[in-house]
């Protein structure tokens, strides 16, 4: 495999990819990149759409709450509004690490940066619990204790959250896991075997 064609491939296509026919290992990485780009683009796409739903129900419960002196409501009410802007930012900021695939970028910079986009993906899905579901779970919960008093059923209510913020946080360590460590993994392999090539 000569990889000084496939680097020389590289930076002279318009898409950057190189022949399949030199690497197609590297084609198959090419490719997972680019689907899971673009889950990664829609994922952040819907919730960027459901802050915009959500900020002026919150906002709106914060004022309401506020002008009847309900401070605990109105915490609560503050605290998820600011959650549902904290989240499409955080996707975003995570999302920008993702090389684009230029032609002036070496090959082996263009993969590493891809492998450390997906290392940073994946811990972000794995760490949900600290900057997703527990502020969620603390917010929801938290007003509807607000809203109802401590009574046996806001405690099943917290219960069901908790549940559900426990099997939501087992599917984002499963798509940390198939989606972007298998992929990571994959890309490490590829920088290996040029490795592999340029010290023959």
């Amino acid at each position: 495999m000569d990889w000084n064609q496939i680097r020389r491939q590289w930076q002279n296509t318009s898409d950057a990819v190189a022949p399949v026919s030199d690497s197609e290992m590297l084609a198959d990485v090419r490719q997972r990149e680019s689907k899971v780009r673009n889950l990664v683009k829609r994922r952040d796409r819907l919730e960027t759409i459901i802050a915009v739903l959500l900020v002026p129900v919150f906002g709106y419960a914060a004022w309401r709450a506020g002008a009847r002196a309900d401070w605990l409501a109105t915490f609560f009410s503050l605290w998820l509004t600011a959650w549902v802007i904290y989240v499409p930012w955080h996707f975003w900021r995570v999302r920008r690490r993702m090389a684009q695939p230029r032609p002036e970028l070496t090959l082996i910079v263009y993969l590493t940066q891809q492998r450390d986009a997906m290392l940073a993906q994946a811990r972000m899905l794995e760490q949900v619990w600290i900057w997703y579901l527990a502020p969620c779970a603390i917010g929801v919960i938290g007003l509807n204790l607000a809203a109802a008093g401590a009574t046996a059923g806001t405690l099943i209510y917290a219960t069901i959250v908790l549940a559900f913020c426990a099997f939501l946080g087992r599917l984002n360590r499963r798509a940390a896991r198939t989606h972007f460590r298998d992929l990571a993994a994959q890309i490490d392999q590829q920088l290996a075997r040029i490795a592999e090539e340029y010290e023959a």
